[in-house]
């Protein structure tokens, strides 16, 4: 499982809008979580450690990870 957050598209679209503004829309990819050997019993603690990577992934939580940056 690969953890992956978007940040900035509420600014490049709000809520109700139907109009994209210009703005920039940062989509990072966090470190993957390897499955192997994983069963159905696994489940909620795998949820947990996605849970704690995306909040890592979220602007200013200082974790690195690789970025890419749309811009309209």
């Amino acid at each position: 499982i690969v953890p992956m957050s978007i940040a900035g598209t509420r600014e490049v679209l709000p809520p109700g809008s139907i109009f994209v503004r210009p703005g920039r829309v940062e989509l990072c990819f966090g470190r993957p979580i390897p499955t192997a050997g994983l069963s159905v019993h696994d489940a909620s603690r795998l949820l947990a450690e996605l849970r704690e990577r995306i909040i890592e992934l979220r602007p200013g939580a200082g974790q690195s990870a690789a970025r890419a940056t749309i811009r309209k």
